[in-house]
């Protein structure tokens, strides 16, 4: 049984820790990282290549920001973390632009139909309204969501771990769930 990264000060938090990694040269293909636990002092994590088709079947360029989107909709979805007791799940990333585009103009995406500042389609807007739907699906069950930056932590579990995977030839066209 995998041990869990745990809040400090309430138990009821659950950290899970994201990555991603995007490779050009052969083809762009990127790939995403989970990491939900620790077991032997090795972190317990899932790893996948990036889907052509987004969650709702439309095609994506893979980028390391769709795939780092992808690894946090996987967070939420690859457990019913409230059955483990947990009332606050912490996803943290190294990607500062995802959680500077979640304080700075995911609101006005949203009131906007999804259009940027210079009227044009919000790039990977398919993974934030999976994402959001996910964080508004967690809230509705009473369990709070928090996506935090790393920077100022110098070590992940994550680092690394999606690199292996992107190497690989292999591609997954359809959307699937861990």
């Amino acid at each position: 049984m995998a041990e869990r990264y745990l809040g400090k000060y309430h138990r009821q938090t659950v950290a899970l820790f994201t990555g991603s990694r995007l490779r050009i040269t052969g083809g762009r293909r990127a790939s995403w990282v989970l990491v939900h636990g620790r077991q032997a002092g090795r972190p317990v994590y899932v790893c996948a290549p990036l889907e052509q088709k987004g969650p709702f079947g439309g095609e994506g360029t893979p980028s390391h920001h769709r795939a780092q989107l992808r690894a946090m909709i996987a967070a939420l979805r690859f457990r019913r973390w409230d059955n483990d007791g947990f009332t606050h799940i912490v996803i943290c990333t190294k990607d500062s632009r995802t959680t500077g585009y979640m304080a700075n103009f995911l609101a006005n995406w949203c009131q906007s139909g999804w259009m940027n500042t210079n009227g044009e389609p919000v790039a990977n807007a398919d993974m934030w309204q999976a994402l959001l739907g996910e964080v508004e699906r967690w809230q509705q069950k009473g369990v709070t969501i928090q996506i935090l930056p790393m920077v100022q932590w110098r070590d992940s579990p994550a680092d690394g771990l999606a690199d292996n995977q992107v190497v690989l030839e292999t591609t997954l066209v359809s959307w699937t769930d861990p």
